[in-house]
């Protein structure tokens, strides 16, 4: 998503955008996403996790591809400084309560590391 490529508080502020969104549209995902359609009228009741741990290769595309197999992806980024270099750690939001706890039950292993991951506050 174009929105969520900013750096710092600017992925915040375009998933705090999609949650109002879903509160007052019916579950519609940002224009431009490439995330999954939603069924209006859903209930969608999204969770944001922190992934620490990355490696310097891990990519925003590999940590969709492997949380996309708990649940469907709102959104996610491998955060960077400005200058592009990694910061080693991200975000992703699942749809529901129920993704995010089978994602948190066992140890998660991306480009060989496991992850830290925790519910984002």
């Amino acid at each position: 998503c174009k929105d969520t490529v900013r750096r710092g508080a600017g992925w915040y502020q375009a998933t705090d955008r999609f949650l109002a969104m879903v509160s007052t549209q019916g579950a519609t995902p940002f224009s431009g996403c490439k995330a999954s359609a939603i069924v209006p009228g859903t209930v969608v009741r999204p969770v944001k996790l922190f992934i620490g741990g990355l490696t310097r290769n891990t990519t925003t595309k590999q940590l969709r591809d492997h949380f996309s197999q708990y649940g469907r992806i709102l959104d996610c980024v491998a955060m960077r400084q400005p200058d592009g270099r990694p910061r080693g750690f991200g975000y992703v939001t699942l749809d529901s309560p129920a993704a995010a706890d089978l994602c948190l039950a066992e140890p998660q292993v991306v480009d060989g590391r496991v992850l830290d991951m925790k519910r984002a506050v």
